[in-house]
C-alpha cells in the first residue's frame, strides 16, 4: 500500500479494494475447482512428487506428502544429515507440519519434503516418513544422521523406516526440558544457574571418562543444592542418562559425522523462513503450498549461487600453493574452515574433531602436510564438500540384485489386470474403478475433501487467531510463571520496606515534634 501511494501519490485505492481484487484473482486461478481439485493440479503441473490418504470409507484427505523435483535431486546429493520437526498453526486445519530439511556442501539450508499430518502418531510419522524414503533411488542413499527433538513417536517411526541411520537429539530441548523440570522445583535463580552449569558440563564432555567425572560432580551439586533435587535426578536419568546419552552428548555424538548439526535450528529457521512467506495462519492447504513453492523457488536459487561462488571465486588467503588443489575444486565454507584448523596449528592438543564430524582435515594432519611441504590434497576431504552441484553426476548406482525392484517397471501386465478387473466387476465397481484412474491420470477431478476445522463449542465465540507465531513450549511457560512469581515477590518486598521506611520516618517525625514543644506543653 504504501509503495502504491509513493507511485502514484494521487491514488486513492484502500486496503479493502486491494484485499477484494486479491481475492477475486484467486477465485479466477482456481476457476470452479475445488481447494484439493486446485492444490493436485498445482502439485502434478509443477512436477512434485506428492502421496496422500483418506480417513477410511470417506473422502477426507487423513495425510498428504509432497516433494518438489529440484528439493529431490537435492537430497539425493545431499544426504548425509537430515534434520526434521513438526511445527504449527500454518493452515484454518490447524494441522501439524512435518518438515524434512538438509544441508549442503555450502552450509545452505534446503528443505527437503513437507506432509501435513491428521495427528503427530507413530502411525502417521512412518507413513510420511515411508514415502520421504520412496524418494530416493536406493537405499544406500538414506541419510546416515538424522536429528530430531525428544518426539517419541517420530523417535520410532525413524528407527523402524530408517533402521541404518544414526539419530541424535537436539541438545537446545535438552537443555531447556531439564531447566524447566528443575525450575518447577526450585525458583531461585542461584541455584538454578549452579546446576545448568554442572548439567551442561556433562552435556559438553570430550571422553567418555569426562563424562563419568561431570556426571559425579553434577549429582554432587544436585545434592548440595537440596533434597527436593532428587526428583529431578530421578527425571534426568531416567529420561536421557541411562538410555539416550549417546544420542545428545558430546562424547558420544563428535564420533559420527555431523555437519555441525547437534540442534534442529536448521529445520527451526526453515519453520520461520516459510512462515513469513505465508503470512497467516487462516489459509488452506493451496494457500500453503503457493507460499512454499516460492520459498522453494528462492531457496533453489541461493543455492545455485551459492555452487557458483565455490566454483568462480576465492578468498585471497586461499591463494597459496597450500590450497592448491581445494581452490574450485571443494565449497568456500568448507575452505574457510580449513583455514581455521591451520591458523589453530600449535595450540591446544588436536582431538581431531573436525575431521570426525565434518570429514576435512583437522590441525594435526595439516601440521603434517605443512612440515613436509606439501599442498592439502584433494583425496582428504569427504566427498560431501566436493558437490558443487544441485544435480550430481556421480549419483548411487542401484544394486542389480534379485530383491531390487526394477529401475522402469513395465505398466502392462498391471494394465492388463486392471482391465480384466474393470470388465469383470459390476456397475458400482466399474465406476469406483473409474474414478480412480480419472484421478490418477486427471488430478484436478479428485474428489478428496480438506480436513475438518477443529472446532472449540465451548464457550463464547472466539476471535479467530490468524498470528503464525507458534505457541510456547512446556519449558518457556514454566519460565515465564517462575518469572512472574519472582517478580512479584520482590514487588510485594519492596512494598514492605516502603511502607515500613514510611512508618519509621512518621514515628521518627513526630518524636522529634515532641521534643521541639515547650516544657510546659510537653507530651504526656
Amino acid at each position: 500500500m504504501i509503495t502504491l501511494q509513493e507511485r502514484y501519490p494521487g491514488n486513492v485505492t484502500t486496503m479493502k479494494q486491494i484485499y477484494n481484487v486479491r481475492g477475486r484473482y484467486k477465485k479466477e486461478v482456481r476457476h470452479s475447482r475445488t481447494q484439493m481439485q486446485h492444490l493436485l493440479l498445482c502439485l502434478a503441473r509443477e512436477g512434485y512428487q506428492y502421496a496422500y490418504r483418506t480417513l477410511p470409507d470417506s473422502d477426507v484427505v487423513k495425510d498428504i506428502f509432497w516433494a518438489h523435483p529440484d528439493s529431490i535431486a537435492l537430497v539425493r546429493n545431499f544426504s548425509l544429515v537430515l534434520v526434521m520437526d513438526n511445527t504449527y498453526k500454518t493452515n484454518r486445519y490447524r494441522v501439524p507440519l512435518l518438515e524434512i530439511v538438509g544441508q549442503t556442501s555450502t552450509c545452505k539450508t534446503f528443505s527437503a519434503a513437507f506432509s501435513f499430518m491428521s495427528s503427530e502418531n507413530y502411525d502417521s510419522f512412518v507413513w510420511a516418513l515411508k514415502q520421504f524414503s520412496a524418494l530416493f533411488s536406493d537405499p544406500r542413499q538414506f541419510p546416515m544422521l538424522i536429528v530430531t527433538d525428544f518426539d517419541g513417536a517420530l523417535v520410532r517411526a525413524i528407527g523402524d523406516v530408517f533402521p541404518t541411520s544414526t539419530h541424535h537429539l537436539c541438545q537446545f530441548h535438552v537443555k531447556c526440558n531439564v531447566k524447566g523440570k528443575f525450575k518447577i522445583y526450585f525458583q531461585d535463580t542461584a541455584k538454578t544457574g549452579k546446576v545448568m552449569k554442572a548439567w551442561m558440563d556433562v552435556v559438553h564432555c570430550k571422553s567418555i571418562d569426562e563424562y563419568e567425572a561431570y556426571l559425579n560432580a553434577f549429582k554432587s551439586v544436585c545434592k548440595e543444592v537440596g533434597p527436593g533435587c532428587g526428583a529431578l535426578l530421578d527425571y534426568v536419568e531416567r529420561t536421557y542418562l541411562n538410555h539416550n546419552k549417546e544420542k545428545f552428548v558430546d562424547a558420544w555424538v563428535n564420533q559420527h559425522m555431523h555437519l555441525g548439526n547437534t540442534m534442529t535450528n536448521r529445520v527451526e529457521s526453515a519453520h520461520s523462513t516459510f512462515k513469513r512467506m505465508l503470512a497467516d495462519s487462516f489459509g488452506d492447504l493451496a494457500t500453503c503450498f503457493d507460499a512454499m513453492h516460492s520459498m522453494l523457488i528462492c531457496q533453489h536459487r541461493d543455492i545455485v549461487d551459492s555452487f557458483q561462488k565455490s566454483i568462480t571465486r576465492v578468498d585471497h588467503v586461499m591463494n597459496i600453493p597450500f590450497y592448491s588443489e581445494l581452490r574450485y575444486a571443494v565449497s568456500r565454507e568448507a575452505l574457510i574452515m580449513i583455514h581455521r584448523e591451520v591458523q589453530s596449528i600449535g595450540g591446544d592438543g588436536c582431538v581431531c574433531r573436525i575431521r570426525t564430524t565434518h570429514g576435512l582435515p583437522c590441525c594435526c594432519e595439516l601440521a603434517g602436510y605443512k612440515k613436509i611441504g606439501q599442498c592439502i590434497h584433494l583425496s582428504a576431504i569427504h566427498v560431501h564438500w566436493k558437490k558443487l552441484s544441485m544435480f550430481d553426476c556421480g549419483q548411487v548406482e542401484p544394486d542389480k540384485t534379485e530383491d531390487n525392484e526394477e529401475v522402469d517397471p513395465d505398466p502392462l501386465p498391471l494394465w492388463e489386470e486392471y482391465l480384466q478387473m474393470f470388465n469383470a466387476g459390476d456397475k458400482a465397481t466399474k465406476k469406483r474403478l473409474w474414478h480412480k484412474f480419472r484421478e490418477v491420470v486427471r488430478p484436478e477431478t479428485t474428489t478428496m475433501i480438506p480436513p475438518r476445522e477443529k472446532v472449540n463449542a465451548k464457550g463464547r465465540k472466539a476471535k479467530k487467531d490468524k498470528t503464525t507465531k507458534r505457541c510456547p513450549s512446556q519449558w518457556e511457560l514454566v519460565d515465564s510463571q517462575v518469572d512472574s512469581l519472582l517478580k512479584s515477590t520482590d514487588k510485594s518486598e519492596t512494598l514492605k520496606k516502603k511502607s515500613k521506611s514510611k512508618s519509621m520516618s512518621k514515628s521518627k517525625s513526630k518524636s522529634e515534634k515532641c521534643t521541639t514543644v515547650p516544657q510546659s506543653q510537653a507530651c504526656i
